[in-house]
């Protein structure tokens, strides 16, 4: 695909929680590692254990695999593989109780001046995932999306089948017009763009 990078999950290694209940593959930190805005990693939680607070982060978490209670201030969510990527603030303290394992999820940590949106895409439900986003064009100033299984994508130069498990993403100039030029043909995917908040 023109004009987009990739990394496959399995080139990436894992790095053991300091609480003992997980691994974690960094896919992408953005703009990069010592003063990231975006982080992007897939996590395989093991066993039932809180979560580390991280202050200042917004976090969101979509399960791969297993199923999951996450018990934070005033609330209860209950994930599965099917559950729309879910919100929560870094500066909360959050139990996650394992029900079904391990499980995986693929996870999003943003901060700085940038909010992000994040979605589960399946081509049954949605044939053009990004092209809602065209309200927020200006703003969009980087975008991505995961292959939960083998996917196949359009765009103007064509069809192109993704091989799962594969970290794609996109922040050169105009990443609106990519966005509503791609077309998800077959397969899961899970999106993610990330906007510029005025000052």
């Amino acid at each position: 695909m023109k004009h987009w990078s990739h990394t496959a999950l399995s080139d990436h290694p894992e790095e053991a929680w300091v609480n003992g209940a997980g691994l974690t593959r960094t896919l992408q930190v953005w703009p990069d590692a010592n003063n990231w805005s975006l982080r992007i990693s897939v996590a395989t939680i093991e066993t039932s254990a809180p979560y580390s607070k991280l202050p200042g982060t917004q976090r969101w978490h979509t399960l791969l695999q297993g199923r999951l209670l996450l018990t934070l201030p005033n609330q209860t969510q209950a994930l599965d593989v099917h559950s729309a990527p879910f919100q929560f603030d870094g500066d909360w303290p959050c139990d996650c109780q394992l029900i079904e394992g391990p499980a995986m999820a693929f996870n999003v940590m943003l901060r700085g001046a940038y909010t992000a949106r994040v979605w589960r895409f399946t081509a049954s439900n949605i044939a053009q995932p990004f092209q809602k986003q065209t309200d927020t064009a200006s703003k969009i100033v980087f975008a991505g999306f995961y292959t939960q299984t083998q996917t196949r994508v359009a765009d103007l130069q064509g069809r192109h089948d993704l091989p799962e498990r594969h970290w794609f993403w996109y922040n050169e100039p105009n990443v609106a017009e990519v966005l509503s030029d791609l077309t998800l043909q077959n397969g899961q995917i899970i999106g993610v763009i990330l906007l510029r908040i005025p000052s």
